[in-house]
């Protein structure tokens, strides 16, 4: 698991991010199974909220119940890790959603 800070406007979301990746046809059979074999080449990448006392799960980044920034931070992973892989994802401590969505001109770092 790696973990990663989201940021947005007074918002501060600590968070640990995972993939399912089946690397063989056993581990995809036993992954269709379990109810995740609808597309049996794609990977699924979940967040976990794990600020407060009730961490939440999702793979979905539509589905989170709540405001913009962990659905925008969550579909922006989610899109970096299918264009450039888990390696890359690796390197990011940081999630800045104002610059993600353009109303900021350089991310902030940690």
């Amino acid at each position: 698991m790696h973990y990663l800070r989201i940021l947005d406007r007074g918002t501060d979301i600590f968070v640990g991010l995972f993939v399912l990746e089946p690397k063989t046809d056993e581990h995809r059979r036993l992954m269709d199974r379990g109810g995740w074999g609808e597309d049996p080449t794609k990977d699924y990448l979940f967040l976990v909220n794990l600020s407060g006392d009730k961490p939440k799960v999702q793979w979905d980044p539509w589905e989170w119940d709540g405001g913009r920034t962990i659905t925008i931070a969550h579909s922006w992973l989610t899109e970096e890790y299918a264009a450039k892989g888990w390696d890359h994802l690796l390197t990011i401590d940081v999630i800045d959603v104002e610059f993600i969505k353009g109303e900021k001109p350089k991310p902030r770092s940690v």
